[in-house]
């Protein structure tokens, strides 16, 4: 198709918008946003070659093919310093890059070419910058035969065709900069839990090192609530925050006199009352660490009861947070079932049978139900869970 200098055809125009318009809204990435202006360019073999020409950040003299499209577009393939044509191309694109401005050239064919290339006669070229925040991002260059079949009109229309698409790499642009802060944020907030989790651990070893009677007993107890919070349809990122707080619920105890803590036989009122201080305590030892989750808050109200007659606060109903009802239903079933240094350990049923003595009064019915539903379905899902 041919185009007199004072015309374009209309067909034409609205075809490569519309395919420019539609390639560019449905593209990935920036190379996607280039196609889709160098296919709307060549529509209807308008023109023989559309192609994106950024600096090769590898050479000084050297261009990079960010996209191309027509039926020359072989020669790309074969390289572009093998290209007859290419010197002017390269001059074109760098002047239009620098200066910002829309350039015209012909180059007409050399005597022999390499029977390899594409491009086997008299080539005009126009080269237009893609200028994106005042900066020069690459350069449009349209060649086609006759190296006088560019004028003014035709440049006007290319700037516009480019003008077109660069609402959609700015849109591009932005929304990898949302996601590269994006990235950039989670990545800080992953290297941020880690190292709190590492914090979650040493407090939980050195519990552990302080009541060796008790080794073990967090994380049993936090395998318990997990499996519960998962059963109850908590998100994995909710869940793991159940897992946490019952690996240092009990970090109050470092307070509580070892001797009690390892006293052979039932702990009289006075001192049951000294243990039972140990939750206030766990709430004042991890509220003074900034975590990103509320472990103060679930240790501390662990055993608080429903009706209102638990400790440290007396809370009841929903003034106790729904992961600290977990941890309490968990904290039971562990603690029956495992020996204490008074006793042995008093297995399944006396656990269920605890918890649903207690179920609606002091523990939360929902928590309790579940929980039940486990040991219904697997009596030994709590044995499996710790040997799996």
């Amino acid at each position: 198709m041919n185009f007199s200098p004072e015309n374009i055809a209309l067909d034409y125009t609205l075809n490569a918008m519309s395919a420019i318009s539609t390639g560019a809204l449905g593209a990935d990435d920036e190379s996607g946003i280039f196609k889709a202006l160098c296919n709307g360019i060549v529509a209807d073999n308008a023109y023989p070659m559309a192609w994106i020409a950024l600096q090769d950040e590898n050479s000084e003299v050297s261009l990079r093919v960010a996209a191309k499209s027509g039926r020359w577009a072989e020669a790309l393939d074969k390289g572009l310093t093998l290209c007859p044509h290419f010197g002017m191309c390269r001059d074109l694109a760098k002047t239009a890059m620098k200066t910002g401005q829309s350039q015209t050239g012909g180059s007409p064919a050399p005597p022999a070419l390499s029977a390899h290339l594409a491009v086997m006669c008299d080539v005009a070229v126009a080269a237009v910058p893609i200028i994106l925040e005042g900066m020069p991002l690459g350069c449009l260059l349209v060649g086609t035969p006759n190296a006088n079949n560019f004028g003014p009109l035709h440049i006007r229309f290319f700037e516009h065709l480019v003008g077109s698409i660069k609402t959609n790499l700015k849109l591009h642009r932005s929304i990898l900069e949302r996601q590269n802060a994006r990235a950039a944020e989670e990545a800080s907030l992953r290297a941020l839990n880690k190292t709190l989790e590492d914090a979650i651990s040493t407090l939980s070893e050195a519990m552990v090192a302080r009541d060796p009677y008790t080794v073990g007993h967090e994380k049993r107890v936090a395998g318990i609530a997990l499996r519960i919070a998962q059963r109850m349809g908590y998100d994995e990122h909710r869940g793991h925050v159940v897992y946490l707080a019952a690996l240092i619920h009990d970090i109050g105890k470092i307070k509580v006199p070892i001797e009690l803590l390892t006293k052979p036989t039932p702990l009289r009122p006075e001192e049951f009352a000294i243990i039972k201080e140990h939750a206030a305590a766990s709430y004042e030892i991890l509220s003074k660490i900034a975590w990103p989750w509320p472990l103060a808050d679930i240790a501390g109200q662990h055993h608080e009861k429903m009706d209102g007659s638990g400790y440290p606060h007396g809370l009841k109903g929903d003034q106790i947070l729904p992961e600290a009802r977990i941890l309490a239903v968990a904290d039971i079933i562990e603690s029956v079932m495992s020996p204490r240094p008074y006793r042995g350990g008093l297995g399944a049923q006396k656990a269920i049978d605890i918890i649903t003595a207690s179920r609606g009064s002091g523990l939360c019915a929902r928590t309790v139900d579940t929980a039940l539903a486990l040991f219904s379905e697997n009596p030994l899902w709590i044995d499996e869970m710790e040997h799996g």
